[in-house]
């Protein structure tokens, strides 16, 4: 791609961030990381507030162009991850608009299961145990989604809650 000239000098748009995340960055390096900071947040937020925009702005061009190609990887662990996060993508190309909208329902679908598993049940397993089929047709009809949907959602909640996972990442099964 030929770069184009830039007519008036570019300054970052969110230069405090580029700053503190630089900070990080160097206590990371010097083994000082602090435990209350989200490095996965902060990392995401750096790269899709300002690598994405800076790249687009340069060479009209988008971070997502150079993630893996595959739409199952892009769908689940970089769109579901980024909405789930709250980060909205700068640029995303028109061959990915699909995935990305299949993500964010996808996430809101898992919301709503959540919401529903934790009004309803406590987010208790023992709530719900031998009642699975009788859950799943809740879930089913409060969520508006089939059967098999509710059916793969309770598993990925009843996993998460199973584990030790951070929150961010109950949506992923």
């Amino acid at each position: 791609k030929a770069l184009k000239k830039l007519e008036k000098p570019f300054t970052l748009s969110s230069s405090s961030k580029y700053k503190k995340f630089g900070v990080l960055r160097n206590e990371i390096q010097h083994l000082r990381i602090p435990e209350s900071t989200d490095l996965h947040r902060k990392t995401a937020e750096f790269i899709f507030t300002i690598i994405d925009p800076l790249m687009h702005d340069f060479w009209n061009d988008s971070v997502l162009n150079y993630l893996s190609d595959e739409i199952d990887y892009l769908d689940k662990f970089v769109f579901s991850d980024l909405y789930q996060l709250g980060i909205e993508c700068y640029s995303i190309p028109n061959s990915l608009q699909e995935t990305a909208d299949s993500a964010k329902t996808y996430v809101d679908m898992q919301k709503s299961v959540a919401d529903f598993m934790a009004k309803n049940y406590d987010d208790d397993l023992s709530k719900i145990e031998g009642r699975t089929e009788e859950v799943i047709s809740q879930i089913s009809k409060h969520v508006d989604i089939t059967k098999i949907e509710a059916k793969k959602a309770l598993k990925a909640r009843i996993e998460y809650l199973q584990n030790d996972w951070p929150d961010w990442l109950w949506w992923i099964f």
